[in-house]
């Protein structure tokens, strides 16, 4: 359903603001969707009308009777069911923003097929980490209340982020403590859950995320003033050890759950080598394994290796010296990073 997505993203501070309205997919992939999630009966009633087809990328959430009631807002809603058991929508749902769960969401991204790549998966979870750095530290925003949309933009499937009015803001990036990012930053992004990969079911998604928030915050940093590599390491790590301890065992963060997650206090976890690697610069290599199909042998396998995305690291770094165009927003207050 989804054309190539582009994977790269570009920083500057003072950070651009540039009004554009998203698209909307054609209509024969609103006919696959009609014909997918909804009933006959109301099948033949949506083909009948126009719709506007957008579609919101729960990475985080499956496709169940909860979910599809969570997103119509009826928690009592009497749900009719598919062939193959899937609940179906009823016919008074939007397209606009419609939800593909993350089983459809990985399927259209091509990562199941065992003739495929990864790749595209890799760059919607890239994207992801650049979008949540852009709006940390490009401009200076909390993410509360946002919402990512993917819609067309010269003809390619496109990762937006819009609905910044309820957005806190932060003081500039050399500013901001672990505190702030703990009861700020922490929060919005729980909020936002339903987009980000689960990091117990899906760890090596999560790190591909969190990899990317790290490499394009630290880019954002290093145009900044008064750069310590140390002290952003810290505040970044802290985000995102916080972050995972809340999408797997709720809010708030206690120093206990901190204290107890083995995962942050081993020097064997894969982020904090990440970290150490991504803010040192050093030589070595970090693989990271994503299975193309878990049903394939390892061998099938496809690694991503960080060490190679540090070259392109320090060309983004050279490019945040000079204007260039990051944070898109929509005529309705929306946005997104800039080819993200």
């Amino acid at each position: 359903m989804m054309a190539r997505l582009p994977g790269s993203i570009h920083c500057s501070l003072p950070s651009a603001v540039i009004m554009e309205k998203i698209g909307a997919f054609d209509d024969g992939t609103q006919k696959k969707v009609i014909q997918q999630y909804f009933s006959t009966q109301d099948s033949t009633a949506m083909l009948s009308k126009a719709g506007y087809l957008t579609f919101r990328p729960y990475l985080g959430r499956r496709w169940t009777v909860d979910a599809v009631r969570e997103h119509i807002n009826d928690p009592l809603a009497v749900l009719q069911t598919s062939d193959t058991g899937k609940p179906l929508f009823p016919g008074s749902t939007r397209l606009q923003g419609f939800p593909m769960f993350r089983d459809e969401l990985i399927d259209a991204l091509g990562a199941n097929d065992p003739r495929g790549s990864t790749r595209r998966l890799r760059d919607h979870l890239v994207g992801l980490g650049a979008a949540f750095a852009a709006m940390h530290w490009g401009a200076g925003l909390d993410g509360e209340g946002c919402e990512f949309l993917y819609g067309p933009r010269n003809n390619r499937a496109t990762l937006w982020v819009h609905g910044f009015d309820k957005c806190g803001t932060l003081p500039p990036p050399h500013q901001v403590t672990v505190e702030m990012a703990r009861e700020h930053l922490v929060p919005a992004a729980h909020a936002l859950s339903a987009y980000l990969p689960n990091p117990d079911s899906d760890e090596m998604l999560w790190i591909i995320f969190a990899n990317s928030y790290l490499e394009h915050s630290q880019s954002i940093h290093m145009a900044a003033r008064n750069y310590q590599a140390e002290r952003v390491a810290e505040l970044l790590v802290a985000f995102l050890a916080d972050l995972q301890i809340a999408l797997v065992d709720g809010l708030p963060v206690t120093e206990a759950a901190r204290v107890a997650s083995s995962k942050w206090s081993s020097t064997a976890n894969p982020l904090t080598l990440l970290t150490a690697t991504t803010f040192s610069r050093t030589t070595g290599s970090i693989g990271m394994y994503v299975n193309r199909n878990r049903n394939r042998n390892l061998n099938r396998n496809r690694v991503l290796n960080p060490s190679r995305t540090r070259t392109r690291a320090a060309r983004r770094a050279r490019s945040c010296r000079r204007p260039s165009r990051t944070f898109e927003h929509t005529g309705q207050g929306g946005g997104q990073p800039d080819d993200v």
